[in-house]
C-alpha cells in the first residue's frame, strides 16, 4: 500500500480523497440527523414520563412504555444499519481508490517505461554524436601536430637555406676578389713583360742601327716612330687594364648589392615566417579553445541528468498549474479568467492576477527543462457587439499579456511566441494553449495518443 502511494499522482490522490471525505459528510449529517430525532424522542418520554405520575394512568404508562420499548428497538436496528452502511460505504470508497490508483499506477509505469525507451534512444543518438566529435577533435588535433611539425621542417630547411645562401654569396665574393688580384697580377706580369721585350727589341734595334751602314738621322727617325707607337700600344694596354678593373670592381659591387639584397630577402622571410608561426599559433590556441568549448559543453550536457527533469515535472505535475504528456508534448494549462472586455474597451486584464501569476510562473518553468521555441496560443469566444477585428485585437492583447508575465517569470524573450486566436480563428472557446518543441518528442509516440482520441471522438 505504501508503495502504491508513494507512486500515486498527488493530485489525483487528492482528487480521490476530496470525494471520499465528501461522502464521508453526508453519512456523518444522516448520522447527527439520527441524533436529534434520538433526543427528540428522549424529550417526548420525559413529557409522557411527567404526564404518568399518577396511578390512574399506569396502564396508558404501560402501553406507552411498550411502545417506547419498541421504538427503542426499531431506532438500534436503524443505529445497526446505519453502522453497515457507514462501514459499507467506507468500504466501497476505498475499494474505488484502491481501483483508481492501480489503474493510474499502471498507466504512469507504462508511459515511464515508454519514456524510458524513447529517452536511451536519445542517449544512444547522443553517444553517437559525441564519438563522431571525439574522432573530429582526435583528428584535429593529429592534424593540427603535423602541421605543427611541417613548420618545424620548414623553419629548419630556411635557416639551413639561408646558411648555405650566405655562405655560397660569402664564397662567390671571396673567389670573385682573388680572380680580380689574380687578373690585376697577371696583367702587371704582362704589361712588365711586354716591356721589357720591347726595351731588348728597342736595344738590338739600336745596336743594329750603330752598327749598321744606315744614317743615324734615319735610324733617329725611325726610332722616335717605333718609341711612339710603343707608347701609344703601352696606353692602349694600360686603359684596356684599367677598364677592365673597374669591370671587376663594378661586378663586385653589384655582387655585393645582390648579396645585401638576398640577406634583407632573408630578413623579410623569416619576419614572414615569424608572423605566420605566431598567426598559425594563435589559431591553434583558438581552435584549442573552441575544442575546450566543446567539451565543456558535453561535459554540462551530460551532468543535465534524465532523472533531474523528470523529477522537476513530476513537482510541476504535482502543483496541478501545468500538466505535460510526456510522450506527446501536449500541455494541460488550468484555466486563467480575463476581465470581459467591452465594445470599443479592448484592455487585457486578469480577473485574479495572483491565480494567473502562479498558473504562468509553472508555464515559465518549462523553459528551463526543454528547449527550443514554446508556443502559447490565447484562445478567446467573441462577445456580443463589436466587429472581428475588435475581438482580433482582444486576444492579441491578452496573449501580449501572458508574454509579458511569461517573460517577467524568467522565460526567455527570444523563445516564446505568443498568438491571440479569437472565433473561429482559434478554438471559439476562452482557453490557454501551450505547444512545446515537437522536435523533443518521437513522431510514433505522439501519433498514436491523437489516433486514440480520433477514434474516441468518433463513436
Amino acid at each position: 500500500m505504501q508503495a502504491v502511494v508513494e507512486k500515486a499522482d498527488p493530485a489525483t490522490f487528492s482528487a480521490r480523497f476530496d470525494e471520499w471525505r465528501k461522502s464521508d459528510l453526508k453519512v456523518t449529517a444522516q448520522v447527527q440527523q439520527h441524533v436529534k430525532e434520538l433526543g427528540r424522542l428522549n424529550g417526548s418520554l420525559d413529557d409522557f414520563l411527567n404526564d404518568c405520575k399518577s396511578i390512574d394512568n399506569l396502564a396508558g404508562f404501560k402501553d406507552s412504555f411498550l411502545r417506547l420499548n419498541n421504538c427503542v428497538d426499531e431506532l438500534s436496528a436503524t443505529n445497526q444499519r446505519l453502522s453497515s452502511d457507514v462501514n459499507n460505504i467506507a468500504q466501497r470508497a476505498a475499494n474505488k481508490v484502491c481501483s483508481a490508483w492501480r489503474a493510474e499506477v499502471q498507466l504512469d509505469r507504462e508511459q515511464q517505461q515508454q519514456q524510458w525507451t524513447t529517452d536511451s534512444a536519445r542517449w544512444t543518438k547522443l553517444d553517437e554524436r559525441m564519438d563522431v566529435l571525439q574522432l573530429g577533435l582526435k583528428e584535429l588535433k593529429d592534424a593540427v601536430g603535423t602541421h605543427s611539425q611541417r613548420l618545424g621542417c620548414l623553419e629548419t630547411a630556411q635557416d639551413h637555406a639561408s646558411t648555405q645562401i650566405s655562405s655560397a654569396l660569402g664564397q662567390t665574393v671571396d673567389d670573385l676578389r682573388q680572380l680580380a688580384d689574380q687578373q690585376l697580377v697577371r696583367l702587371e706580369d704582362a704589361s712588365r713583360a711586354t716591356a721589357n721585350s720591347n726595351l731588348e727589341a728597342f736595344k738590338q734595334h739600336v745596336s743594329v742601327v750603330l752598327s749598321g751602314a744606315g744614317g743615324i738621322a734615319g735610324s733617329l727617325g725611325t726610332l722616335d716612330q717605333r718609341m711612339s707607337q710603343w707608347e701609344l700600344a703601352t696606353n692602349t694596354e694600360l686603359a684596356n687594364q684599367r677598364a677592365v678593373a673597374k669591370d671587376l670592381e663594378e661586378n663586385v659591387t653589384k655582387l655585393e648589392e645582390i648579396a645585401e639584397t638576398a640577406r634583407s630577402h632573408q630578413a623579410n622571410t623569416e619576419e614572414t615566417l615569424k608572423e605566420t608561426t605566431e598567426a598559425l599559433t594563435h589559431k591553434i590556441v583558438g581552435l584549442q579553445g573552441k575544442v575546450e568549448s566543446s567539451e565543456d559543453a558535453l561535459r554540462k550536457a551530460q551532468e543535465v541528468s534524465l532523472e533531474k527533469c523528470m523529477k522537476r515535472l513530476k513537482e510541476l505535475d504535482a502543483r496541478g498549474n501545468v500538466k505535460v504528456n510526456r510522450q506527446t508534448g501536449d500541455v494541460q494549462v488550468s484555466p486563467i479568467a480575463f476581465v470581459p472586455a467591452k465594445p470599443g474597451e479592448p484592455d487585457a486584464n486578469f480577473v485574479d492576477p495572483s491565480v494567473a501569476d502562479r498558473v504562468l510562473l509553472d508555464v515559465a518553468e518549462l523553459f528551463s527543462i526543454f528547449d527550443g521555441p514554446v508556443r502559447v496560443e490565447a484562445h478567446m469566444k467573441p462577445g456580443k457587439g463589436g466587429k472581428p477585428d475588435f475581438w482580433n485585437l482582444v486576444a492579441n492583447n491578452q496573449a501580449n499579456l501572458i508574454r509579458q508575465r511569461l517573460e517577467a517569470s524568467g522565460a526567455p524573450a527570444a523563445r516564446v511566441e505568443a498568438v491571440g486566436l479569437a472565433g473561429k480563428k482559434g478554438l471559439n472557446l476562452d482557453a490557454i494553449v501551450v505547444k512545446l518543441n515537437k522536435d523533443l518528442f518521437p513522431e510514433e509516440l505522439s501519433a498514436a495518443p491523437a489516433g486514440k482520441k480520433g477514434a474516441k471522438g468518433k463513436k
